[in-house]
């Protein structure tokens, strides 16, 4: 009984990185294969990547959860966790019925700020985890370009991946590392990882993800 519960877990693609990454491509690319990326998506002021693929009431949470004020200590604590796992609880079970319901076979979570909530939020679901990198020059170019805070640069890269490196080295769980540039550029690496997540995608998913990777 407790197995067949489990197996019940939806199946989950956490993307781990930093703003300014290349995750958006990363998670229009999974959307494209056939994930839900549980829209309406938080909209941005960069007219190359108008749309962060991340939905806007979980994007208002983790912020409402985590200090992001480069003024004072960055990623603190700042929110009650019952509040947000009250939120989370009820937002992502929503949402495994709308992927259901569209036919769906995955979601996507993607967010900087997930780092500091995965203990929270991991029983919910079947996770596959990646850790997507950049140089955080490349980073840090993108945030001047985007005319965004210092701490969506390399000054909050810098703790983000330090923080996703810590977390597992302690908890010793699976995970696929790529940087930015080897997925973006080489369809080889993409295959590895869609095998890692463990997912039968169509051809015809496979070939929409790769064509909207090269437009």
């Amino acid at each position: 009984m407790i197995q067949s519960e489990i197996s019940k877990k939806p199946k989950v693609i956490v993307i781990l990185s930093s703003w300014s990454s290349g995750s958006t491509a990363m998670t229009g690319f999974f959307d494209r294969c056939g994930g839900h990326s549980c829209p309406p998506h938080f909209q941005t002021n960069d007219q190359r990547t108008p749309t962060a693929y991340e939905n806007k009431d979980y994007v208002d949470a983790l912020h409402k959860f985590i200090d992001t004020d480069s003024k004072g200590p960055l990623f603190t604590q700042k929110g009650d966790v019952k509040e947000f796992l009250g939120f989370f609880e009820q937002w992502f079970t929503s949402q495994v019925t709308i992927s259901r319901n569209i036919g769906k076979q995955f979601l996507i979570l993607k967010h900087p700020l997930q780092i500091f909530v995965l203990d929270q939020i991991e029983p919910h679901f079947e996770p596959k985890y990646i850790v997507l990198t950049r140089s955080l020059e490349k980073i840090e170019q993108t945030r001047v370009r985007r005319n965004w805070p210092e701490v969506f640069g390399k000054k909050g890269a810098s703790i983000l991946y330090s923080e996703i490196n810590t977390y597992f080295e302690k908890k010793q769980k699976p995970f696929f590392p790529i940087e930015y540039e080897q997925f973006l550029t080489n369809e080889k690496n993409r295959k590895e990882l869609l095998i890692f997540c463990e997912l039968e995608i169509s051809t015809e998913k496979i070939k929409e993800g790769e064509d909207w990777l090269r437009s």
